[in-house]
């Protein structure tokens, strides 16, 4: 049998703390692209395109796959949530 150890709002609470992760993440990429722009305009030559264009098409997968992962653990954490409450909810009316 489980035991649970972590109230709703707990969980709610690590949801809410990985979206704002999330955020800060896409904000540290963000930053990691100006650097790689101010480096790709200051190189010349079919090196630089080829790097430019890795780097771009790697950006845009970690972004994507970054946002649906995380979300999805935030989401689970919130179902999670309201299923524990839910439950709780129905022990306390059988008691009634």
């Amino acid at each position: 049998m489980a035991t649970i150890k972590i109230t709703p709002e707990e969980l709610r609470d690590a949801a809410a703390s990985i979206k704002t992760k999330a955020g800060e993440i896409e904000q540290n990429i963000n930053e990691v692209n100006e650097k790689v722009q101010f480096v790709v305009d200051n190189w010349e030559g079919a090196a630089r395109d080829s790097f430019f264009e890795a780097f771009e098409s790697l950006k845009g997968d970690l972004l994507t796959q970054l946002d649906e992962i995380l979300e999805g653990i935030a989401s689970q954490l919130e179902a999670a949530a309201n299923t524990i409450e839910q439950a709780d909810q129905e022990v306390a009316n059988a008691f009634k």
